[in-house]
């Protein structure tokens, strides 16, 4: 029997083994720094934000075991 637990939930969207479970998840973040030139010493870097995110999901949809195509609809 299939447990009903959440693996992890992408804003409404809850990823468990009735909808699509998930393989694997990864995530980058960049920040952002510039250099300051300092006279007599040297460049001084200062933080200026983050300068973006990226979050991959891979998923394997299988219909005869679990889910269906229209679990794809609300990732989109």
């Amino acid at each position: 029997m299939l447990q009903q637990f959440a693996m992890m939930s992408l804003g409404y969207f809850v990823f468990m083994r009735s909808t699509i479970p998930y393989q694997d998840t990864s995530r980058e973040m960049n920040w952002s720094h510039v250099q300051n030139d300092v006279v007599g010493a040297m460049p001084k870097s200062q933080f200026t934000g983050k300068a973006g995110e990226t979050m991959e999901i891979s998923a394997e949809l299988r219909p005869e075991i679990t889910g269906a195509k229209c679990q794809f609809l609300p990732l989109r």
